[in-house]
């Protein structure tokens, strides 16, 4: 008796997680994004603020970075209702197990905006919501996440007020005795 062995390809499973921070900067808040690639095959593409359909943000992001070997776009609305949302694709995909540093943007919205559920579409969907693909964008099923968002420790925000308050009284004295 004859048996055939079929075999199919392999396929890895994309997954991805990330972390997402901001500051104060003059105009707004800057947004940084690393992105950590937790599934078995390459990262080739990620689109923020997004879902099939919908894009988030309330308004224009500016001041877009990427990291060295990816470049991006930003998407505006496309319909009354819709939103912006940022896509960066890389020539030189992030490989399994690896993290990656360097999207980065600003925008007017605060962080219970960016971080919470997003004023597009009913707030159904978190403003954050992100998607990865293996290759180009929606060439693949691709997978969603949401970025981790990383809140500066108390011990942190405590050394800056500190630091601004020294700063402050000596603004202060420099200011009085100037005036004496």
């Amino acid at each position: 008796m004859l048996a055939a062995v079929v075999t199919a390809p392999a396929f890895g499973a994309i997954q991805a997680a990330g972390t997402l921070s901001n500051k104060v900067v003059p105009g707004g808040y800057e947004y940084d994004l690393t992105l950590q690639n937790t599934g078995t095959t390459n990262i080739g593409s990620i689109w923020f603020a997004w879902i099939p359909g919908y894009d988030f943000l309330p308004s224009s992001p500016s001041a877009i970075t990427a990291p060295t070997g990816w470049t991006h776009n930003v998407i505006p609305p496309s319909f009354s209702g819709d939103g912006y949302s940022i896509q960066w694709i890389a020539s030189a995909p992030l490989a399994n197990g690896q993290s990656l540093p360097g999207f980065s943007f600003t925008t007017t919205e605060p962080p219970s905006i960016v971080n919470g559920a997003s004023p597009i579409f009913f707030g159904i969907y978190q403003t954050r919501q992100t998607f990865a693909y293996i290759g180009g964008l929606e060439l693949d099923p691709g997978t969603a996440f949401l970025p981790t968002v990383v809140v500066p420790e108390p011990a942190s925000m405590s050394l800056l007020w500190a630091a601004a308050a020294t700063l402050l009284l000596r603004r202060r004295k420099s200011a009085n005795l100037a005036a004496n």
